[in-house]
């Protein structure tokens, strides 16, 4: 167990490692397509959704929430408020594509250890 952790670790670090390394042409997606947020710092502002209006449902037969992808425009010399910029843009889309009371929003550096934590903070503002 402990050699097959530390070669999962060693496999993880491999993948960071090339993932930081960013081509001089910049990223492409397997089509060989350009990926539309090649450079970190003047890229469009990008809105993907993976699940919507689709009816998807998980193995026990529940509605899958929807799932999107956003991401802020970046210009240089334009201000773009790091994190809270993102928030700003995921609220935009959020109440343009699904107009819901709830946003859950988790990035990097988020970490949930509590399973029930959404569930309950949702179940806390219905009482209210």
């Amino acid at each position: 167990m402990n050699r097959d952790y530390k070669e999962y670790k060693v496999r993880v670090n491999a993948l960071v490692a090339k993932a930081q390394n960013i081509p001089d042409e910049g990223w492409t997606m397997q089509d060989g397509t350009s990926w539309p947020g090649n450079s970190p710092h003047d890229d469009p502002g990008m809105v993907r959704v993976f699940l919507g209006h689709s009816g998807a449902h998980d193995i026990d037969g529940n509605e899958l929430p929807w799932l999107g992808y956003v991401s802020r425009e970046k210009r240089p010399g334009y201000t773009h408020h790091k994190k809270d910029g993102a928030m700003n843009a995921l609220v935009r889309v959020s109440a343009v594509l699904t107009n819901t009371p709830y946003i859950l929003n988790l990035a990097c550096d988020h970490y949930v250890n509590n399973s029930e934590a959404v569930r309950e903070g949702i179940e806390s503002r219905k009482r209210l």
